[in-house]
């Protein structure tokens, strides 16, 4: 059995080759161990990647090949200093993903999701969850060569139901659950780009006695198979007033992920605090929050049935503020690992007619930024941003006076109307102006 590491230029930088007697029909298993000197790290600046070349080899006749892509790199989560890559801080700018790109239906073509990875990364974005199931392989082969850090999320649901639709997974969970996250963990752990696990999201279970049981055989799999991960939860009832869920369920979970953090009570204001004063010794991650939600082009300033599900509130700049005010407690607190906001890119799907999907991201379904963009770029990246919205020949609103939004990271905007001066404000931070 002969194995080559080779770097990316192709120039093999270790090898290592170990005598084998195979018999046909019985499964052998060959553990092979090589050293890398000096190796070149994978990040999210500098995706570097190694392939290894394995090969059954018979004198000089090779008789079986196989071909591996992994990175080289250090994940450390800390209650208080967050996620660590290499050493180095890294807050989680992330978005969730679902699989379909509109139009272009659920087999995705990959040049498809370079594009819109591309356009994810423009905006700042470095980390993505799977929501709610494991990706393709080809989408977690661009996450590590483009420089993302991944989520792999397993289930959607486990042997509660949901109630979504009458043939859910939990009538099959205790049938398949174990091989289908065996098959997902064998399949995706030499993905450097992946650095947590998920082992579901906002699953009954975890209101009830048994689903602590359900989570600690789930943990046990995934840690005897790749212990270098942590695993969490995407728990959207951790203060539910109607039944929250359990604090063994929460405190089985490497890192407690939060599923709208500033939906509960007086978390509306405070957030990750309450936790952080209860169990200071949690590792805490956003794993789903509120983005802005709105058609692009769309700036609704109250209830607008054309702007979104009929009846439903739509006011941009409540949504806005509500934006703000979590990704500033995010930045703001190491202990914070990150947050996913809900979603990166529209989706098809949880749509009432005459909708088609949803329109819950920063990126429409055609690929085409929002104003929302700009606003996180303004704050995920060191770019001069400068986006000023809504258009200025608003029809239906001419001759009335409009708010007008300045999405950017200068020190100051001012604004001119025909070179007079109408408004000028400091920002003492990134984010927008009214």
């Amino acid at each position: 059995m002969r194995s080559v590491v080779k770097n990316e230029s192709g120039k093999e930088v270790a090898t290592v080759e170990t005598p084998v007697s195979l018999s046909p029909s019985v499964k052998t298993e060959i553990e092979q161990t090589v050293t890398i000197t000096s190796p070149s790290l994978w990040s999210i600046d500098s995706p570097s990647l190694y392939s290894l070349h394995s090969a059954v080899v018979e004198g000089i006749k090779v008789r079986d090949n196989l071909i591996s892509t992994f990175g080289i790199r250090r994940i450390e989560y800390d209650k208080d200093a967050g996620f660590l890559l290499n050493g180095k801080h890294v807050k989680m700018n992330g978005v969730c993903l679902h699989h379909d790109a509109g139009c272009l239906g659920a087999a995705v073509p990959e040049q498809a999701w370079r594009r819109r990875l591309q356009l994810l990364k423009e905006m700042g974005c470095n980390a993505i969850r799977t929501s709610h199931n494991p990706p393709s392989p080809e989408f977690l082969d661009l996450c590590d060569t483009m420089g993302f850090l991944v989520m792999d999320e397993a289930f959607d649901e486990w042997a509660e139901p949901k109630g979504q639709v009458e043939y859910g997974y939990h009538k099959y969970f205790s049938e398949c659950a174990q091989s289908d996250l065996l098959s997902m963990i064998h399949r995706d752990r030499n993905h450097p780009s992946v650095v947590l696990w998920s082992a579901g999201n906002e699953v009954p279970d975890q209101v009830v006695d048994r689903g602590e049981e359900v989570l600690r055989s789930l943990l046990e799999t995934f840690r005897k198979e790749d212990p270098t991960r942590p695993v969490t939860v995407a728990n959207d009832r951790i203060a539910a007033g109607d039944g929250p869920a359990k604090l063994p369920f929460l405190e089985l979970q490497d890192i407690v992920g939060y599923n709208y953090v500033d939906r509960w009570f007086k978390r509306r204001e405070l957030y990750y605090s309450v936790d952080r004063h209860d169990h200071p010794n949690w590792k805490m991650l956003g794993t789903e929050n509120v983005s802005v939600p709105g058609i692009r082009g769309n700036y609704a300033l109250g209830p607008d049935r054309s702007a979104g599900r009929p009846g439903r509130s739509t006011d941009y700049r409540t949504s806005m503020i509500q934006a703000e005010q979590l990704w500033r407690v995010t930045a703001m607190n190491d202990y914070v690992i990150g947050d996913f906001m809900w979603t990166g890119i529209d989706y098809l799907g949880e749509a009432r007619w005459p909708d088609k999907n949803s329109s819950s991201g920063p990126i429409d379904l055609c690929g085409f930024p929002k104003t929302i963009y700009y606003y996180y770029q303004s704050w995920w990246t060191d770019k001069d941003v400068l986006h000023i919205s809504p258009h200025w020949n608003w029809k239906g609103k001419e001759g009335t006076p409009i708010d007008v939004w300045v999405n950017s990271n200068a020190d100051n905007v001012e604004i001119f109307l025909n070179g007079k001066s109408l408004a000028k404000k400091e920002m003492p931070r990134n984010g927008h102006l009214t």
